[in-house]
C-alpha cells in the first residue's frame, strides 16, 4: 500500500486532492491531517511503532498554529522521517516561499492551480512519479 500524508486545513482542497489522488490507483491510500500538530503526531507515533510511515508527503504551507514551513523543518531534521519525500503545495507563487522550501529540504514545490484540470494533473503526475519513476524509494526498505 503506498501511504500519502495529506496535510491541507482547507477542507476542499484537501477533499478534492484525497479524491483525485485515490483514483490514481486501488493501492493508494491516503490519509487527511488538517494542522500541523496532529500531523506531526500522528508522524511521532508510526515512527516509534511498528505502522507504516507514509511513502509520501503533502503539504500546504498556510495552516493554523505551526506552518508548512514548521512542519517540513520537523520531518527533515528527524532521522527517522527525514527519507520522505515532502512535496510544499500552495497557493503562493512568491519566490520567497520558495526558496524557503527549498533551503528546508522540500523534495518539490507545486502551485496550486485554480484550474480543477490542471490541477487534477498535477496531482496524479506527482503521484505517478513518486509511486513509479522515483528509485530512491526502492532503497527505503533495504534500509528499514
Amino acid at each position: 500500500m503506498f501511504q500519502i500524508m495529506l496535510i491541507d486545513d482547507n477542507p476542499d482542497h484537501a477533499d478534492l486532492a484525497a479524491d483525485c489522488l485515490s483514483a490514481c490507483g486501488a493501492d493508494i491510500n491516503v490519509g487527511c491531517y488538517a494542522g500541523a500538530e496532529t500531523a506531526l503526531e500522528a508522524l511521532a507515533e508510526r515512527s516509534t511503532t511498528s505502522a507504516q510511515l507514509p511513502d509520501l508527503i503533502l503539504l500546504d504551507i498556510n495552516l493554523p498554529g505551526l506552518s508548512g514551513f514548521d512542519v517540513l523543518r520537523s520531518v527533515k531534521t528527524d532521522t527517522r522521517l527525514c527519507r520522505i519525500p515532502t512535496i510544499m503545495l500552495s497557493s503562493s507563487a512568491d519566490p520567497n516561499d520558495i526558496l524557503r522550501a527549498c533551503k528546508h529540504h522540500a523534495n518539490s514545490y507545486i502551485t496550486k492551480s485554480a484550474d480543477f484540470t490542471r490541477w487534477e494533473a498535477a496531482l496524479r503526475a506527482i503521484c505517478d512519479y513518486w509511486r513509479h519513476h522515483d528509485r530512491a524509494y526502492d532503497l527505503k526498505a533495504i534500509s528499514a
